[in-house]
């Protein structure tokens, strides 16, 4: 939906401006480590990247083929084979065609990826790219985004499935496993780092500790002088892994040198890229970034003139087998925050909506310091991945008013509190109060031992006896928008959802009935968002299910579904490797999504494919973890 407007601004683009949206195409198509080195002022320009055996040149030149030809000698004369050339001129395949075959003049010695305008509005216009685009074009991206019934069932899938959530669970037990296996005795911090730093998201961080909490409780992986290791068991499980592929390799290794003439570390070499070329299903001549890196090293082992035999004897591979479920993998973690737009009524807007019993930890964390109990974590973990999808946090106004009351009931505990022994003040860590139990949690930190009071940490939120409610709301709504957290005025309730909510809390008092129906009027009526609602308040979760554009549950599964994306920050993206995960990850696992997505995919009709994204959020419910595994999402 967005490619001619972009296509249109990028090739009206002045040469600075279009570099910048270069450096984000290249980033799209995974290319790492990149930078812009100051040029000639003769239309075109370098860039660096990690890769150094390719040469990248951003051009808006009219005349492409003199410019090119030109670079390509340089990029000879620098000692490299392969050049990729980016400019924001149209190249038709037939120029392009022609140019390859009887003008470019170092046909057979310099590798040439060319992307051109079409190339670059293609990609960018893709969910995930578009919104960096859009702002660095200085343009507004439209509140909707297009989305098929198919690929909001697949969204739905990848998101709330347990056919998702088990295998992405299981590929993080296993990279966690193969982790250990390669580096033994490593500490706890350096393998969740590392866990994650292989998948290019921090958003895994989380889940990547829950897997090795797991693999302890199963007594796979021990802890050892403040160090892990793998068990003799779970060794000799990664050991077999690997063996059988390393054994089906060697055969791959054999047929490539005794056919092409090269050696054993150019075969390995061609083999792992074009395993993930298959994992993929991807294209050999393809220009993505593993497909660029096969034709780097078809070029630099001067097989060129024979590529096409070498790419059916790749297509089949005998260690190939371990690629078959790869897609199903690329997607998991592919994944990103456009899927959530997609499953919340396709829209860019999502306002995360905070009840005040996650609100009042959030807040409390936020100024001082994030509790280790239920709610704290809860909320400290929704803070975390609603800023890494970039997802404005709100909280209703009638809350508002609940966390300004739960505060004035706190106060009366002050006079109580300075007049018990330490031994009941630990009790109360465990306090139906929300003010209370924080202080309690956080009193004896060493940054607050001795130094913060009940009454100062009260106060702070505007909690002393002489302030009215209405004081008390303007203090922390001032609060919360220190923080960026906007308190939101709702419609009137109407009649009949007040009803509904009667019903379902039939024991509340009238007061706090009113506000939830005048939320759940709110989320009815407003169409323009996207909303998740974080509730600890399950009554409430189902006077809302069946809206697409709602997600409502406990802070606990909504940390759970936003981590099943990473962030739509083109900054954060690169092309991972799906091997080492494929080698050793539970083949029945990856089978069963890979049949879901391929069930999505042959789907005709409108009614199957909201099956699939109805089974999928049922399912979610009943695979999601309690609420104390958040506490590796939790962060100081």
């Amino acid at each position: 939906m967005y490619f001619s407007g972009l296509h249109r601004a990028i090739r009206d683009l002045e040469e600075k401006k279009f570099y910048d949206i270069a450096l984000v195409f290249l980033s799209a198509k995974g290319y790492p480590d990149l930078s812009i080195v100051d040029g000639s002022g003769d239309g075109g320009r370098d860039v660096t990247s990690s890769w150094g055996h390719i040469r990248f040149q951003l051009s808006v030149q009219k005349d492409w083929q003199k410019k090119l030809n030109k670079e390509a000698t340089a990029t000879k004369r620098a000692g490299r084979h392969h050049f990729v050339y980016i400019t924001n001129r149209r190249i038709r395949d037939n120029e392009r065609e022609q140019f390859i075959q009887s003008e470019y003049v170092e046909r057979g010695n310099v590798e040439l990826t060319i992307f051109d305008l079409d190339s670059i509005a293609t990609t960018l216009s893709l969910p995930g790219r578009i919104a960096a685009t859009y702002e660095r074009l200085g343009l507004v991206v439209n509140s909707k985004i297009s989305a098929s019934p198919k690929e909001i069932a697949l969204s739905s899938t990848l998101l709330f499935s347990k056919e998702a959530r088990e295998l992405r669970d299981n590929v993080l037990e296993a990279s966690i496993k193969s982790q250990l296996f390669v580096t033994p005795g490593i500490a706890e911090t350096q393998l969740i780092e590392a866990v994650a730093k292989l998948y290019g998201t921090d958003n895994l961080a989380g889940s990547a500790a829950q897997a090795l909490q797991r693999l302890r409780g199963m007594s796979a992986v021990a802890l050892r002088g403040g160090l892990l290791y793998l068990s003799d068991e779970a060794t000799a499980e990664i050991a077999a892994a690997k063996e059988d592929f390393v054994q089906a390799k060697t055969l791959d290794v054999t047929r490539l040198t005794k056919t092409y003439g090269i050696s054993d570390d150019q075969a390995n070499s061609l083999i792992e890229v074009a395993l993930e070329i298959l994992a993929r299903r991807g294209n050999f001549d393809g220009d993505n970034a593993y497909e660029v890196q096969l034709g780097q090293l078809i070029a630099d082992n001067s097989l060129s003139r024979r590529r096409h035999q070498l790419y059916s004897d790749l297509a089949t591979l005998a260690c190939a087998r371990v690629a078959q479920y790869g897609e199903a993998l690329d997607h998991i973690f592919g994944t990103d925050t456009f899927d959530i737009f997609r499953v919340l009524g396709r829209n860019t807007d999502v306002v995360a909506l905070l009840d005040s019993s996650v609100a009042m930890p959030l807040l409390f964390g936020l100024s001082f310091s994030n509790a280790h109990s239920r709610y704290g974590i809860g909320a400290a973990a929704l803070h975390r991945m609603c800023k890494a999808h970039q997802i404005s946090i709100k909280v209703p106004r009638p809350y508002l008013n609940e966390m300004a009351t739960h505060g004035k009931k706190a106060l009366e505990y002050l006079a109580m509190y300075n007049l018990i022994g330490e031994e009941p003040r630990s009790v109360l860590k465990s306090s139906g109060n929300a003010y209370i139990s924080h202080y309690s949690h956080i009193r004896e930190m060493p940054e607050f031992a001795g130094k913060l009071s009940l009454q100062q940490f009260l106060s702070h939120f505007g909690l002393i006896r002489e302030a009215t409610t209405w004081a008390i709301e303007n203090r922390i709504e001032n609060l919360l928008g220190n923080f960026n957290i906007e308190v939101v005025s709702m419609p009137n309730w109407t009649d009949e959802i007040r009803r509904k909510v009667a019903i379902e809390k039939k024991y509340d008092p009238p007061v706090i009935i009113d506000h939830d129906a005048t939320v759940c009027t709110y989320l009815r009526q407003e169409t323009n968002f996207g909303f998740v609602f974080a509730t600890w308040d399950n009554s409430l979760t189902k006077l809302v299910e069946n809206l697409s554009r709602i997600y409502a549950d406990t802070p606990s599964r909504v940390v759970d579904f936003l981590s099943m994306s990473r962030a739509a920050n083109y900054e954060s993206e690169q092309t991972i490797s799906l091997l080492d995960s494929l080698i050793y990850c539970d083949e029945r696992k990856t089978e069963a999504l890979a049949k879901k997505i391929e069930g999505i995919r042959s789907a005709d009709t409108a009614y199957e494919l909201q099956h699939f994204a109805d089974q999928a959020r049922q399912s979610a419910n009943a695979s999601i973890e309690p609420a104390q595994l958040l506490e590796p999402f939790f962060h100081e």
